[in-house]
């Protein structure tokens, strides 16, 4: 929310049920070892009152790295700015599973972003 305000552009609320499916979809991406975006958003987004949606997956070392590599890519920060995304799910784990990120322990994160 730090960037959305710099940028004029109103904070994200958290909803915790989407948190909990963005969670679920982190957990699966750890499972395969392999970052991909969630097949039908559509039907994740389906209880909630949504016209525009987007997602955001990655793992780095830890979050705040993981957040700023998104600042840092134009098509995750145009998600990330989007000043039509009021509300959000946050998904991190935190692991020691998966090698395609790297050894050791690294966070995976999913975040699904609709308004």
């Amino acid at each position: 929310n730090r960037a959305r305000e710099g940028h004029g552009v109103p904070p994200l609320r958290l909803s915790e049920r989407l948190s909990d499916d963005a969670e679920r979809h982190t957990r699966a991406m750890i499972r395969r070892d392999w970052l991909f975006h969630t097949e039908d958003l559509s039907s994740v987004l389906r209880p909630y009152r949504w016209r525009v949606s987007g997602e955001v997956v990655g793992c780095a070392l830890r979050l705040h790295r993981l957040v700023r590599a998104w600042l840092s890519s134009p098509e995750h920060r145009s998600i990330l700015l989007d000043p039509r995304f009021r509300r959000v799910g946050l998904g991190p784990v935190a692991t020691r599973e998966g090698r395609s990120c790297g050894p050791g322990l690294r966070v995976w994160a999913t975040a699904i972003l609709y308004g």
